[in-house]
């Protein structure tokens, strides 16, 4: 295994961002769903995730979630990185609403997995 890998990668599209249409409560939930999810999905296998942030831009239609990805005995070692997930041009693209609760919209978690996947197949053996 590599040492401590203090380069932390940052890879950011060449994309601007314009009015972004989430307010500040609507990522919290976002990304609280996107973190309970985790737990029965991607974070079960070699790799965890810390979900960071999301900033969205209207006029595009796209999302940029930001999270770091670590090996669960070593969380020392992360990068971080993110997904672009399009067309999303509303909070109710992402989540639901089913009573008191939200859930993950189908498509939009099966855009995050694709993603996540990719990310896991090129950059995973980075931190082993």
């Amino acid at each position: 295994m590599k040492t401590t890998l203090a380069l932390i990668l940052l890879f950011t599209a060449s994309l601007s961002f314009g009015k972004d249409f989430l307010k500040k409560g609507q990522k919290d939930i976002i990304l609280k769903e996107i973190d309970l999810i985790c737990g029965d999905t991607w974070c079960s296998g070699d790799y965890n995730f810390n979900f960071k942030s999301i900033q969205c831009d209207d006029t595009k239609a796209v999302c940029q979630i930001n999270y770091e990805m670590f090996i669960w005995e070593h969380d020392e070692a992360k990068l971080s990185l993110n997904c672009l997930i399009r067309p999303v041009k509303k909070f109710s693209d992402m989540v639901k609403k089913s009573g008191t609760y939200f859930l993950i919209q189908e498509t939009f978690y099966e855009k995050m997995s694709s993603c996540l996947e990719i990310n896991i197949i090129k950059y995973g053996p980075e931190l082993i």
